[in-house]
């Protein structure tokens, strides 16, 4: 059995603050790393007026940069896979060494 660390990126109610919110994201799974998670899954919003993170793959860049060992994580897309998710899964695979 495999245990993973849920981020709800929100900053309600006008994203005041979503940059500090993401750096902490990026902390606190540097700290989920340490102690043994196997992953995270960071879900994504769209025109919602709830100030959530409205993609995770600028974030996954920064963990597969930050993190010792990639942390596979999981996309949630509301919308379906498009050329352009395709394009940015292939990407995370490639900074997160296949973990993605």
């Amino acid at each position: 059995m495999k245990f993973g660390v849920l981020f709800r990126i929100q900053d309600p109610p006008r994203r005041e603050h979503i940059g500090r919110r993401m750096r902490e994201t990026i902390r606190a799974s540097q700290v989920a790393e340490e102690a043994g998670f196997d992953g995270v899954f960071l879900p994504e919003h769209h025109m919602m007026d709830d100030a959530y993170l409205p993609s995770p793959f600028p974030l996954l860049g920064a963990l597969a940069a930050t993190t010792e060992r990639p942390l596979p994580a999981m996309l949630a897309s509301s919308f379906g896979v498009s050329v352009s998710s395709a394009l940015c899964v292939a990407a995370a695979a490639v900074l997160t060494m296949g973990s993605f």
